[in-house]
């Protein structure tokens, strides 16, 4: 998969030579389904990202399990990358998801999920150990923001929270560099990592409207690794584990089989972690409104 073409990214980095690939990030991806019986499968998953604008090649490995237990739905992922950059540094990072649904009733199916991503405890060293998917690193964590992306803080991928006020303590355990994939190829290695639980609920809200459905649900964030964040200019020493908790909900009025308007409300209130290494503690909030047309 030619995830960027040198000779468009020629454009924006004209020293280059995307004659011959310099600027090329291309991706070999493979992943294999086993079928378990009874809605169940398991899938192993190797993929090698040739990284040329970064000057990294890595080698991503896991095993996806997607199935059930009676009525209980389960999906759970566990990945690790391993590489290297041009430079000598070593890349060496994990993350893995796991969650649970459980249908209740119509209008009540509670879940719980687990994502964990591994940080960069010191930006200074030769290891780069903050995990970074290739263009996105939210595909293995549906049950974790609002379609698994909305706020769902991850590095580089949330830009209501990644820009100003909390962009360094929530993306960049220090210097940014050693980047090896990320939306946009613009993530940092040198990330603090994550830990975050989610639970919530969904369904539809058939006593008000048929056509009314709902997602919500609340979720506490912690850093992987702290060490990285103290080595910020704004951070006050000590960094604290705790990075803050995120609401969101999401109510949909399914008008037609055409037509579908969605509300969605999310908020990041900041916690102890995020105040030590950027001195604010100000809440982002985020109020969006979609209009969503099906042909």
């Amino acid at each position: 998969m030619p995830i960027t073409d040198g000779l468009i990214s020629n454009i924006q980095s004209p020293g280059a030579n995307p004659a011959n690939g310099e600027l090329d990030w291309d991706v070999f991806a493979s992943k294999f389904d086993i079928d378990l019986g009874r809605g169940s499968r398991i899938s192993p998953i190797l993929t090698y990202s040739d990284n040329q604008q970064q000057g990294a090649k890595a080698t991503y490995y896991g095993v996806e399990y997607i199935g059930n237990i009676g009525a209980m739905k389960i999906r759970a992922e566990a990945l690790g990358v391993t590489g290297s950059f041009d430079n000598g540094d070593d890349i060496s990072a994990f993350a893995g998801y796991a969650g649970l649904e459980y249908p209740l009733s119509e209008s009540f199916n509670p879940f719980i999920a687990l994502r964990v991503a591994s940080g960069d405890d010191d930006p200074a060293d030769n290891d780069v150990e903050g995990w970074l998917g290739i263009t996105d690193i939210g595909r293995y964590s549906p049950l974790i923001g609002i379609d698994g992306q909305f706020l769902g803080w991850q590095p580089n991928s949330n830009q209501a929270i990644a820009s100003g006020l909390f962009g360094l303590a929530l993306d960049q355990a220090g210097p940014g560099g050693a980047g090896y994939g990320g939306i946009s190829n613009a993530g940092t290695g040198n990330n603090p990592g994550q830990i975050m639980l989610s639970v919530g609920s969904s369904g539809n809200l058939a006593s008000i409207s048929p056509k009314l459905s709902y997602q919500a649900q609340i979720f506490p964030m912690w850093f992987q690794q702290t060490g990285g964040l103290e080595t910020l200019s704004t951070a006050s020493g000590s960094v604290d584990s705790y990075a803050g908790t995120e609401l969101d909900v999401a109510v949909k009025y399914q008008a037609n089989q055409y037509f579908a308007p969605r509300l969605v409300l999310s908020s990041f209130l900041p916690g102890k972690g995020v105040e030590d290494a950027t001195g604010a503690d100000d809440a982002a909030y985020v109020a969006m409104l979609e209009l969503n047309w099906n042909y």
